[in-house]
């Protein structure tokens, strides 16, 4: 066996921590890919896809190192305020993103738009829709 033997695959690249990947070959040969998908709730940092390939000289090498799976940051929402003559439930400065905020009216006033709104995940995070209002009974 001659000690110039041909290398024609990379190495494993290695998992990403908080993701799966999704090999087009098991072993790594040269054109082969390796795709990183985060976890719910992870985002990727780095490239999404990482390629094997031929170097002149040397051995073949990944287009990229592997990327990141980072947890994601929501901003909260912050407190809309509660209705005039209302109440808001839970009462709070900022709410996380998934929490929902309910309102209601004292005796003598209708609620006026949704009882529920929902603090909507993004960059930024806002609320599904306007607070309600209270409308005094005629």
């Amino acid at each position: 066996m001659s000690v110039l033997s041909l290398v024609t695959s990379c190495s494993d690249p290695g998992d990403v921590t908080h993701s799966r990947r999704i090999l087009s070959n098991a072993k790594f040969p040269v054109g082969s890919t390796v795709r990183y998908v985060c976890d719910k709730g992870y985002v990727l940092t780095g490239s999404t896809t990482i390629t094997c390939y031929n170097r002149q000289a040397g051995i073949p090498k990944w287009s990229d190192r592997a990327p990141k799976c980072v947890p994601e940051k929501y901003e909260p929402c912050v407190n809309p305020g509660k209705p005039e003559h209302g109440h808001q439930e839970p009462e709070r400065r900022a709410y996380q993103p998934g929490d929902a905020l309910r309102f209601s009216c004292n005796s003598g006033y209708t609620l006026m738009g949704e009882h529920s709104i929902k603090c909507i995940p993004g960059h930024p995070s806002q609320w599904s829709n306007s607070p309600p209002i209270c409308k005094g009974d005629e």
